[in-house]
């Protein structure tokens, strides 16, 4: 389908939603924690406070989405109770009851979620959120900790904690990253994904009970997309230089046009500034005219007296 994303400068733009495997064009994370407040507050965050779309709630989770720097990214906040349902006794038998919630986080985020990020409070006393890890990798296997990093919200003037010694942190293979509400913090966070990602076998987290399917149907698909979108850019180069070419003859076009006009004013300026001099000349010819015709006519006059009054 698709959707209106706003960008980072606030222009509205058409996004073509496509479930790719290329981090440049699409995030999917899924945000674990026991405590909501901290999880929307990482949530908006990531997606730059930005006029996000919420997708309908689906059984205790909340999905939503915008375009980030360039990148289509969702957001699956899981059920805050998890966590609370983990730290009480026969931990196996809680990761049982709830397995079906916690396949879930695929579908939510198909094809899968690029990172599971255990969201905590800085400074706060670290709790058993390692437990929500553990019960992750039951279910999907230790695999999915491959995908798996801390993030930290800290507020101005909180205290400080050192993560590298949380138990989270550690399950993670220490990967943590501490969340400010900038956009190159954000842009950071999507580097630490990709580099996370880099030397697997794949870009985002597939279940194993996805793999078969992934490999026979995703796999082929994704060529298939990314294919057709090399040749839609192939076409969009090669249109946008039949449009320069008809641009440039449209400006010499209108180069000539200009200079046509130019010449053709000029033209009719050299005529009259030539027919004002024209008229200037023949106007002081015919003035010399009748002068010099004054002149002859007053000489005949005074001599025709003069001979009158000899006569007398």
């Amino acid at each position: 389908y698709v959707q209106c994303c706003v960008s980072l400068t606030g222009e509205a733009s058409l996004f073509i939603l496509r479930h790719s495997a290329d981090l440049r064009e699409e995030c999917r994370f899924i945000l674990l924690g026991g405590d909501d407040f901290t999880k929307n507050e990482a949530c908006n965050i990531i997606l730059r406070n930005g006029q996000s779309q919420q997708r309908a709630d689906l059984e205790g989770w909340e999905v939503k989405e915008n375009c980030v720097q360039g990148r289509h990214v969702t957001v699956a906040i899981s059920p805050s109770p998890w966590l609370e349902h983990l730290k009480s006794f026969f931990f196996k038998m809680k990761v049982k009851s709830i397995k079906n919630e916690i396949q879930k986080c695929a579908s939510v985020v198909f094809p899968g979620p690029n990172a599971f990020l255990l969201v905590i409070r800085d400074g706060c006393k670290p709790g058993k959120e390692h437990y929500l890890l553990k019960a992750v990798a039951s279910v999907f296997g230790k695999e999915a900790l491959d995908y798996s990093m801390v993030l930290s919200i800290r507020r101005p003037g909180e205290k400080i904690s050192e993560p590298a010694k949380m138990k989270c942190v550690m399950k993670c293979g220490k990967r943590h990253h501490f969340l400010k509400d900038t956009d190159n913090n954000v842009q950071k966070l999507f580097m630490r994904v990709e580099k996370m990602t880099e030397s697997k076998g794949s870009k985002f987290f597939i279940p194993s009970a996805y793999a078969d399917f992934m490999e026979t149907e995703f796999a082929p698909w994704e060529q298939k997309r990314i294919s057709a979108m090399q040749d839609l850019l192939d076409e969009k180069d090669k249109r946008i230089e039949e449009l320069k070419k008809e641009l440039d003859a449209s400006q010499r076009d209108c180069e000539l046009k200009k200079r046509f006009i130019f010449q053709q004013k000029e033209s009719r300026l050299s005529q009259q500034k030539e027919s004002r001099l024209s008229q200037q000349k023949e106007s002081r010819l015919s003035q010399q005219k009748e002068s010099y015709v004054r002149k002859e006519d007053s000489g005949v006059e005074g001599t025709t007296k003069s001979k009158s009054y000899n006569s007398k």
